[in-house]
């Protein structure tokens, strides 16, 4: 089931990237044609990470960082609503036992955007999924990580018309994040996104 799952997230990132800006024309037509606008972004987020379960006497609450660099791919489905499919680079830590936990992920965000004044500028409202992949985990973590995780994200932001993109964004996951049932592990994140349509 992994190998089918990691198969699948593979094919979105190669479908992503097929998407993304280049210096050929036939290229840049296809972006115009249907209506696909790349950009890149950069994320500094605060962490919230909850631990509970049948091993655990109470439930332990730690606070860290992370960081996202990705790129994504706004296709435009009506005057006010596109979809931004992604792919992120994250990299969080967090302080466990007296002892930082560092993870990498790569991350495929899958959000709907809502402009409230129509068009792909001003004020949006996004909602969607996010799949991580656990690419690297830290030896001194509680337990081995699941392969896959979900989230859930929301964001409010403002596209201005040079380009910049700026929200908040908050993310929280839906699944236990580790491998066995005796315990539960949760991470929450909320921050800002600054994102630059290429």
């Amino acid at each position: 089931m992994d190998k089918l799952i990691k198969t699948l997230l593979l094919s979105i990132m190669i479908l992503n990237f097929t998407f993304l800006p280049s210096t050929n024309i036939a290229a840049q037509s296809t972006l115009e044609q249907y209506s696909l606008t790349p950009y890149a972004s950069y994320g500094l987020y605060y962490m919230k990470y909850s631990l509970s379960g049948t091993n655990v006497n109470s439930e332990v609450k730690c606070d860290g960082n992370s960081f996202k660099l990705g790129a994504q791919i706004e296709m435009s489905i009506n005057d006010n609503i596109s979809f931004t499919p992604g792919i992120e680079f994250q990299h969080s830590i967090y302080e466990l036992s007296s002892h930082d936990i560092a993870n990498n992920f790569i991350n495929i965000p899958l959000i709907v955007n809502y402009y409230v004044q129509g068009g792909t500028n001003g004020i949006y409202a996004g909602l969607g999924p996010k799949f991580s992949l656990t690419i690297s985990e830290d030896k001194l973590d509680i337990a081995s990580r699941k392969t896959l995780g979900i989230a859930g994200l929301l964001t409010i932001g403002l596209q201005m018309q040079n380009g910049l993109r700026v929200a908040l964004v908050g993310d929280l996951t839906l699944s236990n994040i580790y491998d066995i049932e005796a315990i539960t592990g949760r991470n929450s994140f909320a921050g800002i996104l600054v994102g630059y349509r290429l």
